[in-house]
C-alpha cells in the first residue's frame, strides 16, 4: 500500500514540475519578446539576443522556482539598463482595431511585483525608433524579418534550439499578426500546448509538425510552414491536371499544362478513387495535417492541388470513368517543368472573342504589356467576362483603372503601428483614376469562387458595388493580406500576413470571402459554354 502511494506522489510531482517547467519556459518566450521588441538596446541589435534566450533558458530550467527564476529576470533586466524616459510615446495615436495587443503583467502569478512594474516601465518607455529585428516596407508597411540569423541543423535541431524557433515565431504572431482576433484559440494557450510537443520532439517531422499544428490555429491559407521536410510530406512533383472536389468525389476538372496533359492518361471528368493504393478519403485526412486554411471552402481548394503530389515520377490511381473503373498509372513532372509553357502556350491571347457583343478574359494571364491591345480589342464588346477564379492578377489594377470609372473607398488596409509594437492602423485604401479617362462602357461579369485570393481578392473589393460591375459564381477564399516570411532555426521558413485587409466598412473579409451579387454554379466547359450559361442566367434574374 505505502509503494502504491509512493508512486502516486512521484506521478503527482513529476506531472507538476512538468507544468511548472512549461509556465516558465512560456513566461520566458513572452518576456524575451517583449524585450525582442520593446526595450531600445535589445532593439538597437548591439547584444546577441538569440544566445541571451539560451542562457536564459539553461538558468531557469537549473533552478526552477519563482524566486530563482524571478532573480533571474531581475538581474537579465538590470543589466539591460533603465530605458530614458520616451517624450513622444504618450502621444503615439493608437486605433481601436480589435486585433491590437494587450500586453498584461499581471496575469503572470508567477512574476514578482518588481519585475512585472519593470516590464510596465519599459512598455511605457519603450523603442519608437528603427528595430534591428523587424522593418517595415517603405510602401506597404508589411513587417520584414531580414535580420534574424540563419542556424542551420543536421536533423533534428537540439531543445534549446526549437525552443528558440517557438520563441521567434510565437512573438512576430503575438506583434505582427493582423488577424489573432479571428483565432479559434487563445494565442498564450497555444504556447503552453506547444512547448511539450516541441521539447518531447524525437524526430525532425515530430518538431516541424508541430509547427505546423500551431500555425494551423492561424486559420490563413495563407500562413504556412516550409521546408524540405515538409514539401517531401506534400509532394515536389505533380500532375498536369487539376481536380476538385465535387458533390464529394474527387473529379478531373481541368488541364493545368496543355503541352504535359498530352502525355498523361486522366480525361477530363474521371473521378479519382485510390491514389497508389491507398483509399482516396485516408490520403485527404493525411494531407490535411500539413495544410493550413482560412476556411473549409480553402481547404478543399488547396487539397486539389495537392492531393496527387508526390516524390515518385508517376502515380498509380484507380479512377472511375463513365461508371467503369480503371487502374492507370500517371507521369508526374517537377514543379519547375509544370510551369513550363510551350512556344504556343505563351504566344496564347488571354482573351477570346465569344461573339461580336461578349469579350472573355483570363485575368491571370493578362500581363502588363498586352493591356492597351486588350483594351482595344474590348472597347466595342458590350459584355466583359472576367475570369477571375485564381490568386494571381498581374495587371489586375491596371484593369480596374479601364472598368471602375470613378475613385472610392473600397478597403482598409490594417498595418503594424512601427510606434507601438502590436498595435494596428486602419488605412482607408482608394483606387486611382486615370488621367486619360477611357473606360468601359458596357456591363462587366466577373466570375469568383473558392480559388479567388489574395490579390484577386482585394481586386474583388475594389469590383463590388461598381458601376455596371456583377460578381458572380461562389463566395472568395477568405484570404487576403499582404504576405511575410520569417526563418526559424532548423532551415524552416514560416510566411503569415502582415499586412491585414478589410472592406471599407471595416468588416471582415478574412476567413468570410466576399459574396458574389449572383451565386451560380459555374459549369465545367469551355470560355463560350460559361459565357452563354452566365448571360442566359443573368437574363432570368
Amino acid at each position: 500500500m505505502k509503494l502504491r502511494i509512493i508512486f502516486l506522489l512521484t506521478i503527482i510531482g513529476s506531472a507538476s514540475w512538468a507544468q511548472n517547467n512549461t509556465e516558465n519556459t512560456a513566461t520566458l518566450i513572452q518576456i524575451w519578446g517583449f524585450l525582442k521588441y520593446n526595450h531600445p538596446r535589445v532593439a538597437s541589435g548591439v547584444l546577441d539576443w538569440d544566445s541571451e534566450f539560451i542562457q536564459k533558458l539553461n538558468k531557469i530550467e537549473q533552478n526552477p522556482n519563482d524566486e530563482a527564476v524571478n532573480e533571474v529576470y531581475l538581474e537579465w533586466l538590470g543589466n539591460l539598463k533603465k530605458p530614458t524616459p520616451c517624450l513622444s510615446c504618450p502621444t503615439v495615436k493608437v486605433s481601436q482595431y480589435p486585433g491590437n495587443v494587450v500586453v498584461d503583467w499581471s496575469s503572470q502569478a508567477s512574476l514578482s511585483s518588481e519585475v512585472k512594474n519593470q516590464l510596465n516601465y519599459i512598455l511605457e518607455n519603450r523603442n519608437v525608433g528603427k528595430n534591428y529585428y523587424v522593418q517595415f516596407h517603405q510602401k506597404t508597411k508589411l513587417p520584414l524579418f531580414n535580420n534574424e540569423r540563419k542556424i542551420t541543423s543536421n536533423g533534428l535541431p537540439s531543445s534549446q534550439q526549437r525552443l528558440l524557433a517557438l520563441a521567434r515565431y510565437w512573438n512576430a504572431i503575438q506583434y505582427f499578426y493582423p488577424y489573432k482576433h479571428l483565432m479559434s484559440s487563445d494565442w498564450n494557450r497555444v504556447l503552453l500546448e506547444t512547448i511539450p510537443l516541441v521539447q518531447g520532439a524525437l524526430t525532425d517531422l515530430e518538431f516541424q509538425l508541430a509547427l505546423v499544428q500551431m500555425n494551423k490555429v492561424l486559420a490563413n491559407s495563407n500562413a504556412f510552414v516550409a521546408s524540405e521536410l515538409i514539401f517531401e510530406k506534400i509532394g515536389r512533383k505533380k500532375i498536369p491536371f487539376k481536380i476538385e472536389n465535387i458533390q464529394d468525389h474527387w473529379t478531373v476538372v481541368k488541364y493545368e499544362n496543355d503541352s504535359l496533359a498530352k502525355q498523361g492518361v486522366l480525361q477530363l471528368g474521371d473521378v479519382i478513387v485510390e491514389i497508389d493504393g491507398t483509399n482516396i478519403a485516408q490520403l485527404v485526412a493525411e494531407k490535411e495535417t500539413w495544410i493550413s486554411a482560412s476556411n473549409a471552402q480553402s481547404l478543399k481548394s488547396s487539397l486539389g492541388a495537392t492531393l496527387l503530389n508526390g516524390e515518385s515520377d508517376t502515380v498509380s490511381l484507380q479512377v472511375i470513368r463513365q461508371g467503369e473503373v480503371l487502374n492507370l498509372s500517371q507521369k508526374r513532372f517537377p514543379i519547375a517543368d509544370y510551369y513550363w509553357e510551350s512556344e504556343s502556350e505563351q504566344t496564347q491571347l488571354p482573351w477570346k472573342i465569344i461573339d461580336d457583343k461578349t469579350i472573355w478574359l483570363r485575368v491571370k494571364d493578362l500581363q502588363f504589356d498586352q493591356f492597351n491591345t486588350f483594351q482595344t480589342v474590348a472597347t466595342s464588346k458590350r459584355n466583359l467576362i472576367l475570369d477571375l477564379r485564381d490568386y494571381n492578377v498581374p495587371s489586375g489594377f491596371k484593369l480596374a483603372e479601364y472598368l471602375v470609372p470613378r475613385s472610392k473607398a473600397f478597403a482598409q488596409m490594417v498595418e503594424p503601428n512601427s510606434s507601438y509594437v502590436g498595435k494596428f492602423d486602419q488605412i482607408v485604401r482608394k483606387n486611382e483614376i486615370p488621367v486619360v479617362k477611357k473606360f468601359f462602357t458596357g456591363t462587366t461579369y466577373v466570375l469568383i469562387d473558392e480559388k479567388t485570393r489574395g490579390q484577386a481578392e482585394l481586386l474583388t473589393m475594389l469590383f463590388k458595388g461598381s458601376d455596371r460591375i456583377n460578381l458572380i459564381g461562389k463566395r472568395t477564399s477568405g484570404t487576403v493580406g499582404y504576405t511575410t516570411k520569417l526563418v526559424l532555426p532548423g532551415d524552416i521558413s514560416v510566411f503569415f500576413t502582415g499586412v491585414g485587409i478589410q472592406n471599407a466598412e471595416g468588416g471582415e473579409v478574412q476567413q468570410q470571402g466576399i459574396q458574389p451579387d449572383i451565386n451560380m454554379d459555374i459549369p465545367l466547359a469551355d470560355e463560350n459554354q460559361i459565357s452563354n450559361d452566365v448571360l442566359q442566367a443573368l437574363q432570368k434574374q
